[in-house]
């Protein structure tokens, strides 16, 4: 999997686009502000990061940034 994270991060990405757009339209307005921080990462980010964790066997998400 790691071999492929780049056109992992692309299909997911795309997807993401492709989903939010049509998301976005379908959601009601609350007519409050976002509260909080902006998130530092993307959504396809944080999916192509968890896919990788969970196809890899690694057993924390820490554990994904050190090789053997």
């Amino acid at each position: 999997m790691l071999e492929r994270l780049t056109e992992v991060f692309c299909e997911v990405d795309d997807f993401c686009q492709a989903f939010e757009a049509q998301w976005q339209s379908y959601l009601l307005e609350s007519g409050a502000a976002p509260r909080g921080p902006k998130s530092g990462l993307s959504v396809s980010e944080i999916i192509t990061l968890l896919l990788v964790l969970h196809s890899g066997g690694f057993k924390y998400l820490k554990n994904l940034g050190y090789r053997q």
